[in-house]
């Protein structure tokens, strides 16, 4: 037999379910000591935030969510072009580049790319390397 009134709980069960609920965007989520501290970006991304929190006196609504993890998509493997192709700069241009020699081969990565996607994933010969800006 069910002793606890229906009104009591009917309340009961929307606190359980309001307790249950994705955090909207940008809102910090706390407990006691042994909890964790977590903050939730735009996209619905949980962070664990609690060492910073804790170790470092980081206040959870002064942290910046950024654009999120995926929004900068990095460049896989991309097209080299070598002197003659119509794409290799010509001797008077001047770019920024970020250069790579593996195996005895040459790359070089100019900025204006990089900028935009900030990691290149490259395979050269039997090395896998990222380079990052």
């Amino acid at each position: 037999m069910n002793t606890i009134p229906s009104a009591l709980r009917r309340s009961a069960l929307v606190l359980l379910l309001s307790g249950c609920a994705p955090l909207s965007s940008g809102q910090v989520q706390t407990g006691s000591q042994e909890e964790r501290i977590y903050i939730t970006d735009r996209r619905g991304e949980r962070f664990d935030i609690t060492h910073a929190v804790r170790h470092y006196g980081m206040r959870p609504e002064g942290f910046e969510y950024g654009l999120g993890k995926g929004a900068i998509p990095a460049l896989d493997h991309p097209g080299m072009s070598r002197p003659g192709d119509s794409r290799f700069p010509s001797p008077g241009e001047s770019h920024q580049i970020i250069g790579l020699v593996a195996e005895g081969d040459a790359r070089s990565y100019p900025l204006r790319y990089l900028r935009a996607h900030e990691v290149v994933n490259e395979t050269i010969g039997h090395t896998q390397a990222a380079v990052a800006y």
